[in-house]
């Protein structure tokens, strides 16, 4: 104490110095930490960077042109879904009265039964395409819009039967809907799309039935869902070879008599050649040989005529092949003549309105 205050000048220096390396020292300290927070966010944004210019979409010229045609494209396939499956909706905007669709029906069943009798395929007795519950009674009027697009859709699917030419529909039947029992239909969360079900027996060839699978597959005014298929052999004992039926070629009659080259009118005989001898015929009288003179070099007798050999007894099957390379094929033959009987059940899709997707 005596000595700051016998010299208080330089305590006072001294004291001031303390202090102000003090000062320093805290300002320092905090400036060091603010360094390393600011050192930290810059290395942090410049890994960033670093791993943003590696993607795909880094904001360049190209990736942006890139972004815009892919957001493009999707808006694209939202409207062309949109475009698509509304042919499979139903139009609201045209109510359908139940006097109405009694009169679509019967000029629908009328058009399918002309189509079966076109083309020799015959249809079941009191058809009426599934809707044989309206032959004497209307439609409820709630149910007439549902009704009507059903009706609309098995007509296409009974034509493109009769274009396959089955030898004839069986049976077919239609599941009701719950609106034909004043029953609201209400889908279930994530649903998109209803379901009518319908049950064909038919019958036909194997080509018959394999055309009209594959126009049932078409999607054209309506979607359909193959949801099971039986088919059957027309019998169950399996085929002989005495079923198979051949084409015939034109000459087949001909043909078919391998002797039937010798027995034709013969030829006009060259001069100075033998006469032909036919098989089976009596011999001719035998050539006269003129005498030589003695000592004359003794005459060649004329080359006796040699009778053909008879065909091998294979030979009368070829003529039935020419030009018939399917006639050998005798599994085909007779596997193509017997028709088929066919179980399909299917479901037609009816999509149910939903709001239009956001677009990007």
């Amino acid at each position: 104490m005596n000595w700051i205050k016998q010299n208080p000048f330089l305590s006072t220096l001294i004291g001031s110095t303390l202090v102000l390396c003090g000062l320093l020292a805290f300002i320092a300290i905090k400036g060091g930490s603010k360094y390393k927070q600011a050192k930290d966010d810059f290395d942090s944004a410049f890994l960033n960077v670093t791993k943003s210019e590696k993607l795909d979409l880094y904001p360049t010229a190209d990736n942006s042109q890139a972004k815009k045609k892919a957001l493009d494209d999707y808006n694209q396939a939202i409207d062309d879904l949109s475009e698509l499956y509304a042919r499979y909706q139903i139009d609201q905007s045209k109510p359908i009265t139940t006097q109405q669709f009694t009169e679509n029906v019967k000029k629908a069943n009328a058009e399918v039964v002309k189509a079966f009798a076109a083309v020799d395929s015959k249809s079941p007795e009191d058809f009426f395409m599934g809707f044989e519950a309206y032959k004497g009674q209307l439609a409820k009027t709630n149910s007439t819009a549902l009704l009507d697009y059903q009706l609309n859709t098995i007509k296409q699917v009974l034509l493109g039967m009769a274009e396959a030419r089955p030898s004839g529909l069986i049976r077919i039947y239609r599941e009701k809907i719950s609106e034909e029992n004043d029953v609201t239909y209400t889908p279930e969360k994530g649903d998109i799309a209803r379901s009518f079900g319908y049950e064909i027996v038919f019958k036909g060839s194997e080509a018959s039935v394999r055309d009209f699978i594959n126009k049932l597959g078409e999607k054209k005014s309506y979607y359909c869902v193959i949801r099971s298929i039986r088919i059957n052999n027309e019998r169950d004992s399996p085929p002989k070879i005495s079923d198979a039926k051949f084409e015939k070629a034109p000459d087949a009659a001909a043909a078919a008599n391998p002797f039937g080259a010798f027995f034709q009118d013969a030829p006009a005989t060259a001069p100075g050649s033998a006469p032909a001898t036919a098989p089976g015929s009596a011999p001719g009288p035998a050539p006269v040989v003129a005498p030589q003179p003695e000592g004359a070099p003794e005459a060649v007798a004329p080359p006796v005529p040699i009778e053909p050999a008879p065909p091998a007894p294979a030979a009368p099957a070829a003529p039935a092949t020419t030009g018939l390379a399917d006639s050998s094929r005798i599994l085909y033959q007779v596997l193509g003549h017997e028709e088929l009987e066919v179980f399909i059940r299917f479901d037609v899709m009816l999509f149910l309105s939903k709001e239009a997707p956001a677009k990007p």
